[in-house]
């Protein structure tokens, strides 16, 4: 009898193994690559935006290489057909994030170089999108610019939205008037309603916190009152929803705090990283790259009032979460090593955000997370309490040339729809990705 129960046990083990191993390779079948290109023999890739009707895309860089501008009209051989120099005045910053809409190209700028510029660079793009003309920039005086909105209005309404998180001085955010390319004019900040923004105490850490800093955000007309709302991920002072219809007059209606005490006097208080509703406006996901430690998730919220009707109250509200597979289990065990042994080191900080998840891009009954080392993970919310992992895909590609610099491992910075339903992507240490959907039947 005992023989035929463990005989029992082992054969149920190897069909929970077999049934397992099956299922990842079914949702990791239904995402495909299309192309890719490696870009620079250095490159940290960072943001990357893309005009699908005029064939072309713009990948940012963590470092001075500059802005990638790729000629994407043969998907399957993306190729680089231009580099804007984000170098000025003989002092080099980076180019972190790039937003793109009409014929303008945003670029948010964070100093390398001592002294250099730190703010928003702006480039036309209607002669020519393969070769944009530099016209103005914005500077943020005594920090720098970490991610860059355009408004959806744009051009009738010419504003761009500075997130300038950069654990310095200037943590708000900015609202620009671009009406005169040339000459981008300061509108107004948004500040949250119940806290100060910046370190609040004697030393950040290296880690930044905890602050009250915007991280990023984003603008969307709400569908039931044409209201323009800005969604403002900002990191410890959480969630902070803005009515920006007019951005002279604009104003918070809604906020939600993630984890504002956390128990664990060792745990950071922590942080909201990017923010999205869903087209409807009646969801917002959240997204926390916590990094140390343990993963971040994202977290689904109802949002029901939250229209900028000034009749309305906005009511946020956690319905369900979600992260990466065996995140926690493949970050924590570096911070625990640093707590035991106060070791530092570059390549011990790299296994920090291995398996979060760094931007999302969000639809009414799907969302990409980008999650770094875990790759680009395609998840349905049709069931917004039950988020389910339905595709994933880990890159692979241009290794080989990654290598030479030092490679640290696959870690997916932004993934998102383009206007042809494929999937670009920007890989941090391999480059530039298109990925497409394939049925189950082609498999």
């Amino acid at each position: 009898m005992r023989t035929m129960k463990r005989s029992a046990v082992v054969l149920a083990l190897l069909f929970v193994v077999v049934f397992t191993a099956n299922a990842v390779q079914d949702i990791r079948r239904h995402l495909a690559l299309v192309g890719t290109n490696g870009l620079f023999a250095q490159s940290e890739t960072a943001d990357v935006d893309v005009d699908t009707e005029r064939d072309v895309a713009y990948v940012g860089a963590f470092n001075e290489d500059g802005v990638a501008v790729l000629d994407i009209s043969d998907r399957e051989a993306p190729v680089v057909a231009n580099v804007l120099d984000t170098c000025f005045g003989g002092l080099c910053s980076d180019s972190i994030d790039v937003k793109v809409r009409g014929n303008l190209l945003a670029v948010a700028n964070e100093p390398i170089d001592p002294g250099a510029f730190g703010g928003v660079t702006l480039y036309d793009l209607s002669v020519d999108a393969f070769m944009p003309v530099e016209r103005g920039q914005f500077e943020v005086v005594g920090g720098s610019t970490h991610n860059v909105f355009i408004d959806p209005g744009f051009p009738d309404r010419p504003f761009v939205y500075l997130a300038n998180s950069n654990f310095s001085t200037a943590d708000t955010v900015m609202i620009i008037d671009v009406s005169d390319l040339d000459n981008p004019t300061f509108v107004a900040e948004l500040v949250p309603s119940d806290e100060a923004v910046g370190c609040q105490v004697e030393d950040c850490g290296i880690f930044g916190g905890p602050f009250a800093s915007a991280h990023d955000l984003f603008v969307q007309e709400h569908p039931d009152t044409g209201k323009y709302l800005a969604y403002v991920a900002y990191w410890d002072a959480g969630l902070r929803i803005y009515d920006v219809s007019d951005p002279l007059v604009a104003v918070e209606i809604g906020a939600f705090d993630v984890d504002p005490a956390p128990a664990d006097p060792e745990e950071l208080p922590c942080c909201v990283h990017y923010a999205q509703p869903t087209p409807s406006g009646e969801y917002v996901l959240i997204e926390e790259e916590v990094g140390v430690g343990d993963t971040g998730d994202v977290r689904i919220l109802s949002a029901a009032g939250c229209d900028g009707n000034p009749t309305s109250t906005c009511q946020l509200q956690l319905i369900s979460s979600w992260q990466p597979p065996q995140g926690h289990a493949r970050q924590a065990p570096s911070y625990e090593a640093f707590v035991d042994t106060g070791a530092l080191n570059f390549g011990w900080l790299q296994r920090f955000f291995t398996w979060d998840v760094h931007n999302l891009d969000v639809r009414e009954n799907e969302f990409l997370a980008a999650s770094y080392s875990a790759g680009i993970r395609v998840v349905d919310i049709s069931d917004k309490t039950n988020p389910t992992e339905v595709a994933f895909f880990i890159p692979e590609s241009n290794v080989k040339d990654a290598l030479k610099v030092g490679f640290q491992g696959r870690e997916v910075w932004t993934a998102k729809y383009g206007a042809d339903e494929r999937i670009y992507a920007s890989d941090f240490w391999t480059g530039f990705y298109i990925v497409e959907k394939v049925s189950a039947k082609k498999n």
